[in-house]
């Protein structure tokens, strides 16, 4: 405890110490402030760091599929990196339902695995990304961030090389596990959520608590209208909210979400709550 707090607020301290951990204990894991463990991927300098460092992170979120969690009967973690939130949401969800994790890149997904069999938790792994149709693709693998893998390649100098990964469609994951209803959604996707929607209407159809980001700007970039994404949601009978700061915030219209670079949505089916 005294080593966490002094390399809490010393930052060199903390970056000896972190190659310390690696260097005497390998991929051992971490108690986290929840009472669970994760194992972090030695070579990411941003998520695994963080969590090394704070021992809980993303705390805004973490709270709000936690509460919603209690409303859902299953748990569907899309991006789900090493598993922090498979872990921290999951293992409760999957005592009542189905949890399910995907995650296309290979090293993240041998860590989530790990987390998952420590934690003791039943949960239906999928090493693929969500696409709007069935094959391959190429998956930019980011040098520091290995939580920033993209699907889009548009700072060329960030990215270490490529990897063919399969992908899927959200329609055939719920096809292959009929997770019950209500199913609590997380989507962290970097950029790929409209293709995420496109592959996975069946999702729409169902009662779904749904924590996605939403990124107007770099759908622009993509010669993709905003608009669009959020209309087509809510023609399902969901209501769509902001968060902000852990707090549900009810937008000003459409068009006043698409104008920020980045924000997590929240979407609710009428008929959930």
């Amino acid at each position: 405890m005294l080593i966490f707090a002094v390399s809490k607020f010393f930052p060199k301290f903390n970056e000896k110490y972190w190659e310390y951990h690696f260097l005497k204990n390998g991929l051992m894991p971490i108690k986290l402030r929840t009472n669970d463990s994760i194992i972090v991927h030695p070579n990411d300098n941003f998520i695994s760091k963080s969590i090394f460092r704070y021992r809980f992170i993303y705390e805004d979120i973490y709270w709000i599929l936690k509460s919603y969690s209690l409303y859902c009967n299953s748990f569907i973690d899309i991006g789900a990196n090493i598993g922090y939130f498979t872990v921290t949401i999951g293992k409760s969800m999957c005592k009542k339902g189905i949890v399910i994790a995907i995650e296309p890149d290979p090293e993240n997904f041998l860590i989530l695995k790990k987390n998952v069999k420590n934690n003791s938790i039943i949960a239906n792994l999928e090493n693929v990304a969500l696409s709007e149709k069935e094959g391959f693709m190429d998956l930019f693998i980011n040098r520091e961030n290995k939580g920033a893998h993209t699907l889009f390649e548009f700072h060329p100098s960030e990215y270490e090389g490529k990897i063919r990964i399969e992908t899927t469609t959200l329609n055939k994951i719920l096809e292959k596990y009929n997770p019950p209803e209500p199913i609590l959604v997380k989507i962290d996707v970097e950029g790929f959520e409209f293709d995420v929607f496109k592959g996975g209407g069946k999702l729409l159809e169902k009662k779904c608590i749904i924590l996605s980001e939403f990124s107007p700007r770099l759908y622009r970039r993509l010669n993709r209208e905003p608009k669009e994404l959020l209309e087509e949601i809510s023609r399902f009978g969901y209501k769509i909210f902001e968060t902000i700061s852990g707090k549900r915030i009810t937008p000003q219209g459409f068009d006043s979400l698409c104008k920020v670079n980045q924000t997590d949505l929240l979407f609710i089916k009428d008929n959930v709550l």
